[in-house]
């Protein structure tokens, strides 16, 4: 004959005690709760040979992976002991009793029984494996039915996609609410996180992942993605990078479709990949001309169910940005990037970056540091790859700054149109040199009247007589010496605040003329000149 405890833990168990609809499926074992929590009972009868299995699963176990409200009643008396004291079964039964709850978890008979179900407390984390797979199930199950209630409901498919992203984030973090903290041992345990997202790029970049490429304008970066593109979608080596075959979508808002489909033939003739193994591997969106924002991106990549790609390249993230949003603010440059980070989290893809320098030298930079607008950019970032001109023409060095991979040294590479190729023969740290910097032109072409060459004293000695001579024609002399027209004029203004070299004035006062004397009246020096 059963005993009446029995009953009370059967008539526990029949209702749904998470929510779900009647039809949901038991997504549970009972003998399983049991053996989890008979191993902390056992366990604790022995703590000095077995109390790090108790502290172990303590780290791992939560109420909510419990689907049995008897269960998960004593559990949370099980744990309320632990963090106080120990588990002892003395101290077990006068806790249940205190809240009333001693008859609902089965009495001292069910305590017995779990007890003796467990075959070895070896197996604890086993158990807590399995409870984990259930409560995610579970997890799933109710997330199905809010979807399918809030499409009955007529809600839009942005809001059932919030839903879904609501609960992913929660699934992310391990169902813990905000202000909650857990130990490192939960994190280590958790479903997923014994190893490393999958690569994308081996030695770059993972599986939800972002990734910048940013270079100056015209060197070629979009070509430059456009073979990585390629070399994902067959799975082909990348400059000696391996890559893993997936799909890849590209949103341009550069270039015009007509541009793309010619551009993306070009390389994948270069580089020798059939049209058969990419045509259905690559997908392109081209956004040249229409005014979509980051967010509004968001929105149509979301309806795309996980999975779908391997990668996503954003070229270029400039025009992608939301109207009033400042590429200097850090915050705002945070943002858009959160929005990337959520995308590459859901998709489970690398998504990629394409940007473009500031003005001027990138030479003396760092690596982090090239890149038009605020710092966040590449900080923000797992993988930052940035090309810049070598001192040979036509060559290029490509460094990275990268988070979840070992330090990559420069390469250098060659452009051979359409493709850039390894250029192993040239050093990768002789980057371009900066050009020096130009003086107005008023020093550069003028310069000093006391540098040495041409002086005031030795342009009057050169071009000026006591005849006087018109000004254009002296500085025509100094024109053909190698002279520029503005340092004669210099030399000529010189000369003359010296009183090297005199204005005569003639008839046409707008014809100026000189001499390397005073203008005289009838033969007599002007009393100026005296």
């Amino acid at each position: 004959m059963k005993s009446p405890t029995a009953n009370a833990r059967r008539q526990a168990t029949t209702p749904p005690t998470n929510g779900h609809a009647k039809e949901a499926p038991v997504l549970y074992e009972q003998a399983v709760e049991n053996c989890a929590l008979g191993t902390l009972v056992l366990a604790s009868s022995n703590p000095a040979q077995w109390q790090w299995i108790v502290d172990r699963m303590m780290a791992r176990l939560r109420p909510s992976l419990f689907f049995d409200l008897a269960n998960r009643k004593l559990f949370c008396h099980l744990s309320e002991l632990h963090k106080n004291s120990k588990i002892d079964p003395t101290l077990l039964v006068a806790s249940l009793k205190t809240a009333g709850d001693y008859g609902e978890v089965g009495g001292s008979a069910f305590l017995s029984k779990i007890s003796n179900a467990v075959p070895n407390v070896a197996h604890a984390d086993h158990y807590v494996d399995i409870l984990e797979e259930y409560h995610d199930l579970r997890e799933a199950w109710q997330l199905t039915e809010q979807v399918r209630d809030c499409i009955t409901a007529g809600q839009s498919s942005t809001d059932v996609w919030g839903k879904i992203e609501q609960q992913l984030e929660r699934e992310r973090t391990g169902g813990f609410g905000v202000g909650s903290i857990r130990s490192f041992a939960d994190m280590k345990r958790k479903k997923g996180n014994q190893t490393l997202m999958p690569s994308v790029i081996d030695q770059i970049g993972r599986q939800g992942e972002t990734m910048n490429i940013v270079s100056a304008t015209k060197i070629g970066k979009t070509w430059f993605t456009h073979m990585l593109a390629l070399c994902i979608a067959v799975g082909r080596e990348w400059l000696g990078f391996p890559t893993h075959k997936g799909r890849v979508l590209i949103l341009d808002n550069e270039l015009h479709e007509t541009t793309l489909v010619h551009r993306i033939s070009q390389v994948a003739d270069a580089l020798e990949i059939r049209e058969a193994e990419y045509i259905n591997q690559i997908d392109v969106e081209a956004y040249r001309g229409r005014l979509v924002d980051i967010h509004k991106i968001a929105e149509r990549i979301n309806r795309i169910p996980p999975n779908t790609y391997k990668a996503i390249v954003f070229d270029s993230l400039y025009r992608f940005s939301p109207k009033g949003c400042d590429e200097n603010s850090n915050s705002d440059t945070t943002e858009i990037y959160n929005v990337i980070d959520a995308l590459a989290a859901r998709m489970g893809c690398l998504a990629i970056c394409v940007r473009h320098t500031s003005k001027g030298s990138q030479t003396a930079k760092d690596v982090v540091d090239v890149g038009a607008g605020a710092g966040a950019q590449s900080r923000t970032v797992d993988a930052h790859l940035v090309l810049r001109h070598h001192e040979e023409e036509g060559a290029v060095v490509l460094a990275a700054a990268l988070r979840s991979w070992a330090p990559l040294e420069p390469m250098t590479l060659r452009w051979t149109f359409p493709i850039f190729v390894p250029a192993t023969d040239l050093d990768p740290l002789a980057l371009r040199p900066d050009r020096p910097r130009k003086l107005p032109k008023s020093k550069a072409e003028v310069g000093s009247p006391l540098e040495p060459g041409w002086t005031a004293q030795s342009f009057v000695a050169a071009f000026l007589k006591m005849d006087p001579q018109p000004r254009v024609s002296i500085i025509a002399a100094a024109l053909e010496k190698g002279i520029s027209e503005r340092r004669s004029s210099a030399l000529l203004s010189a000369a003359e605040s010296a009183g090297l070299a005199f204005l005569w004035q003639g008839g046409d006062r707008r014809q100026k003329a000189f001499a390397n004397r005073p203008q005289t009246t009838l033969g007599i020096v002007s009393e100026s000149a005296e």
